[in-house]
């Protein structure tokens, strides 16, 4: 049996390498610390699910969120924000 794949997506390449080792136990686990390439890598990859930082250069985790929900190959992907930075006001915002 296979083991299910993450996609990490954060400029914090600390953050990427930290939770790949954490993760890699358990995952196999595709990462890049590029906004850019998020959605061209989860076409590629295919992952079960996506953790994505909010906070970013060039797209945003909402920004990358949408892509993905648009796309018709990755819009079935679950995405889990990762962030120390949003307010409940936000979070609510970014699930509508």
């Amino acid at each position: 049996m296979n083991a299910r794949k993450v996609l990490l997506i954060d400029d914090d390449e600390a953050v990427v390498s930290y939770l790949a080792v954490k993760l890699g136990k358990h995952y196999d686990v595709v990462s890049t610390t590029d906004s850019r390439f998020a959605v061209a890598m989860a076409t590629q990859e295919r992952p079960d699910v996506v953790l994505c930082d909010i906070d970013m250069p060039h797209l945003t985790g909402g920004e990358v969120a949408a892509a993905l929900a648009g796309d018709a190959r990755t819009a079935a992907i679950p995405v889990v924000y990762l962030t120390s930075l949003v307010s409940p006001e936000e979070a609510r915002e970014l699930q509508g």
